[in-house]
């Protein structure tokens, strides 16, 4: 799949170590809004869910990029409830921030 290849593509040598010792990087939010845009514009929800599930699993939050790529996928499906659904996570990512930052 999809995601089995990005997360081969991870491996690399971390400059930190020695140069024959390989080491795995975790996949970051780039690579989660890699596969949710792959996904998403295959319009296959099944998938999609599966990497929001595993987001979700690794403790990484979606960013602007994520919501941005969810909601057009639903927008152009006509599904208005995913779509207020998905705003509605927007405004408490929003809210969130902005305790943070008073």
């Amino acid at each position: 799949t999809v995601t089995q290849l990005l997360k081969m593509h991870m491996k690399g040598v971390d400059e930190s170590e020695s140069d024959t010792e390989n080491t795995v990087r975790s996949p970051n939010i780039l690579t989660y809004n890699t596969l949710l845009s792959i996904h998403a514009k295959n319009n296959d929800k099944v998938l999609l869910n599966s990497v929001l599930d595993e987001v979700k699993q690794v403790g990484l939050s979606l960013n602007i990029v994520s919501f941005n790529t969810l909601l057009s996928m639903h927008a152009n499906n006509n599904d208005k409830k995913a779509v207020n659904k998905i705003l509605s996570g927007m405004k408490q990512v929003l809210f969130i921030l902005i305790i943070i930052i008073i």
